[in-house]
């Protein structure tokens, strides 16, 4: 049997009629699957491997009906982030979509089998209960078999679907979630889940750090047009610069007095609508009136 490898919380609901030892066997394998490679690179919490004959029995995770107080992760493998050199945490990237692989163990007759993957924000998935799962956002959802997503029909043919994770994730080192589908043909309801977890490289902090650069920028920019327009109106003539510049028209309040007018404290405004005190105020020495 082949060693892929799923962690999330994945459930499955209803094997129909089929007696539990028949067919409570099932589990993600792998978070981050490449179909043509076959190659995995993310794993679920405390995965032992295909290898080990007692996968079965280890890493299948059953609800039995509607338990509203069972623990969406096993508590026992699952309960916190436990993984191995063999098969380790997986590493992400916010924005980009993964898949999902498991082998189908048997259960060929529940391909229409919606599965899912879940993600509880600001929750620790160690405390999770099944009844939580309308809080949860999904990030992927698929039928449990179809001919684009499986290598064959056979128990241990490989299927796969995709997942794809916010593009608003910050950068950490644990992003928690959970796989979750239902088999929806036993009314009494039989769930299964496997949790995982992903560190994110490179995640929206990116953004934020860029955005929180243009932010420092602005008032710099607003600083170098202020004295930009000190050398442009401080002209070193004669005459006076505000008839130069601009018409009559531009000056807001007119002088009655006649000497050097101080108009520090006079706002005069521009036909573009621009405020100019510090441009009146560069020019008082040369007025005269």
């Amino acid at each position: 049997m082949r060693s892929f490898m799923l962690a999330a919380a994945l459930s499955v609901v209803g094997l129909s009629t089929l007696p539990q030892q028949a067919t409570a066997h099932t589990w993600g394998d792998c978070f981050d699957f490449d179909p043509v490679t076959k190659d995995c690179t993310a794993y679920g919490r405390g995965y032992p491997g295909r290898n080990d004959i007692d996968i079965n029995t280890k890493y299948t995770y059953l609800f039995s009906g509607t338990p509203s107080s069972q623990l969406m992760c096993d508590p026992k493998l699952q309960g916190s982030p436990m993984y191995s050199t063999a098969f380790p945490m997986g590493e992400a990237v916010a924005g980009k979509t993964y898949k999902v692989s498991y082998e189908i163990n048997g259960h060929q007759s529940f391909r229409d089998t919606v599965m899912k993957v879940l993600y509880f924000p600001g929750r620790e998935l160690g405390e999770v209960n099944y009844n939580e799962r309308s809080k949860a956002e999904v990030l992927g959802e698929w039928k449990f078999m179809d001919e684009a997503r499986c290598d064959g029909w056979l128990d241990n043919s490989n299927c796969w679907g995709t997942y794809t994770l916010p593009a608003t994730l910050p950068s950490s080192d644990r992003f928690q979630l959970v796989l979750f589908w239902e088999f929806n043909q036993n009314p009494a309801g039989q769930q299964y889940s496997t949790c995982f977890d992903l560190a994110i490289k490179g995640g929206s902090s990116q953004a934020a750090s860029a955005s929180s650069s243009a932010a420092t920028a602005t008032p710099t920019v607003t600083d170098n047009r202020a004295a930009e327009m000190t050398p442009t109106v401080a002209a070193t003539t004669t005459t006076n610069p505000m008839v130069e510049a601009s018409p009559v028209t531009d000056i807001i309040t007119a002088p009655t007095t006649t000497g050097a007018v101080d108009y520090s404290g006079t706002t005069t405004t521009t036909t573009s609508g621009r405020k100019c005190r510090r441009r009146c105020t560069n020019c008082k020495r040369q007025v005269t009136l």
